[in-house]
């Protein structure tokens, strides 16, 4: 990785070792394993003394018999919950397509495990930001042991049959069909996929609309139930508006009760509990999932710091004297009329200070035509849920150049705000787009953006008020030299 690295980051590699890591180091990658563990930790330099780190799990056909969309997606469900539930990182799992041939939509080939809170991925070489890498290797190391411990590992190989439990297909055809009956309409005899296994034993099932995952194993319902107990010291649950809060440590979660009803609503079809019997919750970013009896059941859904913000500011609006306790943190005041020009400088100055951002430049004015644009950035994006491609499979990140549009406006912003972005982002042979919006982004931009991200394959995001007062809380003199846009109105406690 170059002299960059630092005798800090040599440290670290060499305790890896210790631990009895493999260490390989390839241009500016670094790949972390236990020799034989599906999983693999790696590490991206972006910048001088800035690495991005990010997970990847795919087994080996020579090791685990037959199509194994199950076991990538029971072993990232694990490794992921014991981060969150020991409050290391929330990770989102991303799913990578396979490289050569079109599989089925619910098939998964590997999954990145992306860790998005408390650093997004990020971490400096010269700071005690190797200390969470550090953490996280250990976590790494400690999840290996806890799968051995508590599921049977490495079946029999047998190069002239499949898994022996596969030849009960009756047992297995008959319990697909009632989970399907349980998922209703979202199930699709040609897009979903379901197997059976030995070793572990379980039986499992993936729906591809709605991204639901059922498995039936006493032994890994048992893994989850013991995840979900650990650290409870760590662990705060507050109902909120249209879900729960979750906090353990520096993680902020959300757990949204239409989602949490369709999972109990699925456990109760399949098993003979009703629905007042009570379940297990454990939320990741982007995945909740359910566990009761030898039932688990996991959805893909928005579970992260975004949602924990948006449901956090609905209890605060309906709470407010509750906010000592649901904001300990500095909050701000908007101007009810903010020009639009130091709104702009206001984001150019944030994106300067942004991660895996190289340069900003200003587009025209903002009196003047921009063409939808009001800045360029230069920016080395990390994976992003949607958008893993053949080449994110292989390198975790991608130098871009991301078009900026700036939004002053009191309102929500909606779809009909963007302009047609494939033509602006051929015009300024751009491949990502971020809206910044001084209110909130509204449902349909977001959405929009969500579609463009999974269909075309561009890197889109957005920031609302939300995400701008983070980044302010983190840089502080910013925010001074804009109170005519927006004024911190207390301190942090």
């Amino acid at each position: 990785m170059g002299s960059t690295g630092g005798p800090m980051l040599e440290q670290m590699l060499n305790k890896a070792r210790k631990f009895g890591f493999s260490v390989s180091q390839e241009s500016q990658q670094i790949s972390i394993n236990l020799p034989g563990s599906p999983i693999q930790l790696h590490l991206e330099q972006v910048e001088d003394h800035k690495l991005y780190a990010a997970l990847y799990l795919r087994t080996s056909s020579w090791d685990w018999p037959g199509e194994r969309s199950d076991l990538h997606d029971a072993f990232s469900l694990i490794a992921a919950s014991f981060l969150a539930e020991t409050g290391i990182n929330s990770c989102a799992l991303l799913d990578v397509p396979h490289p050569a041939i079109e599989t089925r939509e619910a098939e998964i080939f590997a999954r990145f495990i992306a860790i998005a809170q408390p650093s997004g991925g990020y971490y400096s070489t010269d700071s005690g930001d190797l200390v969470e890498i550090e953490k996280l290797i250990e976590a790494l190391w400690l999840t290996e042991r806890f799968i051995h411990l508590l599921l049977p590992m490495h079946p029999p190989h047998d190069d002239d049959s499949q898994d022996p439990f596969t030849e009960e297909m009756a047992e297995l055809q008959e319990w697909a069909v009632r989970v399907a009956r349980a998922l209703g309409e979202s199930a699709n005899e040609a897009e979903d996929t379901y197997s059976a296994r030995s070793t572990p034993q379980w039986l499992y099932y993936r729906c591809a609309h709605e991204e639901i995952s059922v498995f039936e194993c006493a032994q890994l319902a048992d893994a989850f139930l013991y995840l979900a107990k650990m650290s409870p010291e760590k662990k705060q649950r507050l109902p909120g508006v249209t879900g729960d809060l979750i906090l353990r440590g520096p993680l902020s979660n959300y757990a949204s009760s239409e989602r949490s009803a369709r999972l109990v609503g699925i456990a109760s079809k399949l098993t003979e509990a009703t629905t007042s019997e009570e379940g297990t919750f454990i939320a990741l970013e982007n995945v909740l999932i359910f566990v009761r009896g030898a039932l688990v059941v996991a959805v893909g859904t928005g579970a992260g710091r975004r949602e924990f913000d948006a449901e956090r500011e609905r209890v605060f609006m309906r709470h407010q004297n509750e906010s000592a306790f649901l904001f300990p943190v500095q909050r701000f005041t908007w101007s009810d009329a903010i020009n639009g020009g130091r709104f702009q400088n206001l984001v150019q100055e944030i994106l300067q200070r942004e991660p895996g951002v190289s340069t900003v430049r200003s587009i025209g004015g903002p009196n003047e035509g921009d063409g939808g644009r009001d800045h360029i950035a230069d920016w080395v994006t990390p994976i992003q849920e949607y958008g893993v491609t053949e080449e994110l499979a292989r390198k975790l990140t991608k130098r871009r150049r991301v078009v900026v549009q700036c939004k002053a406006l009191k309102a929500s912003v909606g779809k009909s705000k963007i302009p047609d972005l494939r033509d602006i982002l051929e015009d300024n042979e751009a491949d990502g787009y971020l809206l910044v919006a001084s209110g909130e982004v509204g449902v349909t931009a977001a959405d929009h953006l969500l579609n463009l991200r999974k269909r075309m394959g561009y890197f889109t995001d957005w920031w609302g008020r939300a995400e701008i007062e983070d980044r302010l809380r983190k840089n502080p003199d910013i925010a001074l030299r804009y109170t005519d846009v927006v004024v911190p109105v207390d301190s942090p406690s």
